[in-house]
């Protein structure tokens, strides 16, 4: 154990010693005292029975430096006066003492919790531990020892605190014994100012770089007062809302992320202006002084088709792109203004009026029965024989076209429910071409939940919204 204490001590003096902080250097004056007896007691008789030895005058001189933030390098050196009779008495002393005095001096490593890590670094308490080793000069004679130990400084100011000090030292061919030790100490030394700026480096962020004291020893190129490490803009003046840039219009907007720099605008169109309120930028609309939709460049849309108003043929009627802007009430194909029956569907060839009234009836009969697999879009067998009549009626009407529509309930996800009545219509309209139906006489869709015919909170409800739906378009 001892051996490997000492390879610590010289591992630390090799990879520490060198290292400097600011004000580097203690002294300490301090008296000290050794305690042989108290060594061979137990705790409780060492408090009780302890034999300090030693005089009340400084005694002490302890001269350090620091190396780093936690550890520091000291010296000292020491005289106590001992009480040779009362020593001589310890059953276990290894040999008997002729001189009362005893000389000590050594070095030791001392790890410091004011380190900015544990402590901070200007704490009044100043806590550490340390591991040293000394030569111990008893009745003329030298013994190595090795000390551990703790200590603290109390901090009345930068430069003056008080010292105290104990540890165990084990002599190697001597008895053991506590040392103790209480004074005053000073810090000196001048703090370290790498760049000459005036500010110390401890206090300075800018250590490398001179600065201005009022900005902890930083720089500020263009003189706004932030700091250029913090200022985004560090060459031009700014405000500290933007960190350091500026905001020409002031809108609030710094000018680097300010699209319309020049003009006062509006944060969410990164700082251009939207006159009409649409949510349009105005450098973006269309129409910058009419209220629209972003969808239609700022432009509007008042019947809310989605055909704005400039290319809308029925501007004031909701209606269907392909019709520009017109509605067809019975989507027959055939806009309301051009068929002669808008609300029931119909066919071109009869200006818009239905035909075949009969065989539509008999269509949404059969596709009544159309029946699929649970959550599938295959169809079962016993369909098809409907799906046969169906076919018959399209044959007997060769010029005639049909959508296909399928249709679920409520249950399930949206999503699901679109992509399975999609795939529903579609696989009877594959079946129709199968048959030799053409393609061309036939589309397919789905709308999933969104087109019920019946209420969703009973299962026959659920059951009539669960269909296709055939119709004549042409």
């Amino acid at each position: 154990m001892k051996k490997f204490l000492l390879i610590v001590l010289i591992g630390l003096s090799v990879t520490l010693f060198g290292q400097t902080t600011d004000r580097p250097w203690l002294i300490g004056i301090s008296s000290n005292y050794a305690d042989f007896n108290a060594v061979e007691m137990s705790v409780r008789r060492q408090l009780r029975d302890a034999n300090w030895m030693g005089k009340t005058l400084p005694s002490q001189l302890k001269v350090a430096r620091s190396l780093s933030k936690s550890f520091v390098f000291g010296a000292e050196f020491s005289f106590v006066t001992l009480e040779s009779e009362k020593l001589n008495l310890i059953p276990t002393i290894k040999s008997n003492v002729s001189t009362d005095k005893f000389w000590r001096m050594g070095g030791q490593f001392e790890y410091k919790f004011a380190n900015g890590y544990l402590l901070k670094e200007d704490a009044i308490f100043d806590p550490y531990i340390f591991l040293g080793l000394n030569g111990s000069n008893i009745s003329e004679k030298t013994y190595l020892a090795q000390s551990t130990g703790a200590g603290t400084n109390i901090w009345f100011n930068k430069w003056l605190g008080l010292n105290f000090e104990g540890s165990y030292d084990y002599l190697f061919d001597f008895n053991d014994y506590f040392h103790y030790s209480f004074g005053v100490t000073f810090r000196l030394g001048k703090a370290k100012d790498s760049d000459g700026d005036g500010v110390p480096d401890h206090l300075d962020e800018c250590p490398d770089v001179p600065g201005l004291k009022i900005l902890n020893g930083c720089p500020d190129r263009d003189g706004d007062g932030i700091p250029d490490h913090l200022d985004e803009c560090p060459d031009v003046p700014g405000l500290a809302e933007f960190k350091g840039c500026p905001d020409r219009d002031g809108d609030g907007i710094p000018d680097h992320l300010d699209e319309c720099p020049d003009v006062p605008g509006l944060a969410q169109f990164k700082g251009c202006p939207d006159r009409d309120g649409d949510g349009v930028p105005d450098h973006l609309d269309e129409c910058p002084d009419v209220p629209g939709l972003a969808e239609f460049k700022g432009c509007p849309d008042r019947d809310g088709d989605g055909i704005p108003d400039h290319l809308d043929e029925c501007p004031d009627v909701p209606g269907l792109a392909r019709f520009k802007g017109c509605p067809d009430r019975d989507g027959d194909g055939i806009p309301d203004h051009l068929d002669e029956c808008p609300d029931e569907f119909g066919t071109i060839t009869n200006k818009g009026c239905p035909e075949i009234i009969q065989e539509v009836e008999k269509i949404d009969f059969h596709a009544k029965h159309i029946l699929f697999e649970i959550s599938s879009s295959k169809i079962k067998q016993e369909s098809f024989s409907d799906l046969d009549e169906i076919i018959a009626i399209m044959k007997k009407f060769p010029d005639s076209r049909f959508t296909i529509h399928g249709h679920t309930d409520n249950t399930g996800s949206d999503a699901l429910n679109m992509n399975l009545s999609k795939n529903r219509a579609k696989s009877v309209k594959d079946y129709f071409i199968s048959k030799g139906i053409n393609a061309s006489r036939l589309e397919s869709d789905g709308f999933g939940k969104n087109k019920p015919i019946d209420v969703n909170d009973t299962p026959e409800g659920r059951a009539n919204n669960r269909r296709v739906e055939i119709k004549v378009i042409k």
